[in-house]
């Protein structure tokens, strides 16, 4: 650790050498006057997002971004991982002022963040979106000081509760979970009592008809092969979504069916076993032609759940939402009940000739490895069953 602090100190060195700033003199005002901040990547699909939807519209404007947690990008770590990338663009004050900017010109009326840190919520994201009447909650991972950050417009919508669940301790405590448990072999059990993955539920109303809006938010485990453990992660999600939608609803006056989307950094691309199961509602144990590929890390397992949701897939036009060296790929989703909201408009990605100027993902231009997925929702005006 010593080793890498005395290397991270000699980049530093070097970088103020090169009369690039260092992370203690990046200042705003820097910031400001900095020519790569003339063409900044979102600029282009902002002009998409020019202005809010009306508090009372029905439509929903919803973002999923996962922000580049800056605990990734220390002491080293940031740049050996993105070799390609710019010093400059990988510290902590160009990348806020980038997020700063960006946040705000979409004018969303829902958030959903992936790895936030607390400071960077409060100092960063909350310092730029509290003025345009935003509110949000956070939650880290488990023994983790990056989480995530739901954010919704306050002029919009009534907050009335958040549920968060770290989903190991939800295995082996909930009783919804133990049909799954005990389906699963012993090594898939010990593989999931070591994820730090959680689960973050809110419950918001909508003012202007009361109609009762429940946002899920979450970041699923990063090791590629590991196919079988996020299908089985978010089955168990749907099932404590499900209890929570349940609760919600009894306890509703709206004569309006409530809505639900799921967001998050899934770490999945859409021909693995999670997407299907969200799309479908079932996944079998040995997948065919048309279905979803094998679990790499070797889990043959086949579920249902009654629950399905739309999806409207980037990648139909544009085959990601990561976009790193080697790393090309979609794992950023949106999904949305279809019995209250249908797809209005996906707001188109950047061109890849953008994307790829500097090599990859993180960027002069760009400050996350992740791009936003950004969609228009419609609320249906049917009368709840």
């Amino acid at each position: 650790r010593l080793a890498a602090l005395r290397r991270r100190r000699h980049r530093q060195r070097q970088a103020a050498e090169r009369g690039e700033p260092t992370p203690s003199s990046y200042t705003a005002t820097t910031c400001d006057v900095d020519s790569d901040m003339l063409r900044l990547g979102y600029v282009e699909r902002a002009l998409h997002t020019a202005e809010f939807h009306a508090a009372d519209s029905d439509m929903l404007r919803v973002v999923t971004y996962n922000v580049l947690a800056e605990m990734y990008l220390a002491d080293g770590y940031g740049a050996a991982q993105f070799e390609y990338c710019a010093n400059k663009a990988l510290l902590t004050g160009y990348r806020d002022m980038i997020l700063s900017r960006e946040l705000p010109a979409y004018h969303a009326d829902i958030l959903c963040l992936q790895e936030v840190e607390e400071r960077r919520f409060q100092n960063t994201i909350m310092a730029c979106l509290r003025s345009l009447s935003y509110q949000g909650k956070t939650v880290m991972k488990h023994n983790m000081s990056e989480g995530l950050a739901t954010v919704w417009r306050t002029d919009r919508f009534q907050y009335r509760d958040t549920k968060t669940y770290v989903v190991r301790d939800e295995f082996r405590d909930n009783p919804l979970l133990q049909g799954i448990v005990t389906t699963l072999p012993s090594w898939m059990r010990g593989e999931l009592r070591l994820r730090n993955t959680v689960l973050q539920l809110t419950h918001l109303q909508q003012k202007s008809d009361g109609r009762d809006l429940i946002v899920c938010n979450t970041h699923l485990y990063y090791q590629p092969m590991a196919d079988g453990q996020r299908l089985i992660l978010a089955l168990a999600m749907l099932k404590l979504l499900a209890a929570f939608k349940e609760s919600v609803v009894a306890g509703s006056t709206s004569l309006l069916p409530a809505a639900t989307i799921f967001c998050g950094d899934l770490n999945s691309i859409p021909e693995r076993s999670v997407h299907q199961l969200f799309t479908t509602g079932s996944i079998s144990a040995t997948p065919g032609e048309g279905r979803a590929e094998p679990n790499r890390d070797g889990l043959a397992y086949a579920c249902e759940h009654p629950q399905t949701f739309g999806c409207a897939l980037p990648h139909e036009s544009v085959p990601w939402s990561n976009y790193t060296h080697p790393f090309v790929g979609l794992l950023d989703y949106i999904y949305y009940d279809e019995t209250a909201l249908e797809l209005h408009r996906l707001v188109p990605m950047p061109r890849e000739d953008v994307v790829r100027e500097f090599t990859a993902l993180p960027s002069v231009r760009f400050c996350s490895d992740h791009l936003p997925v950004i969609n228009d929702l419609k609320f249906k005006q049917t009368v709840a069953a």
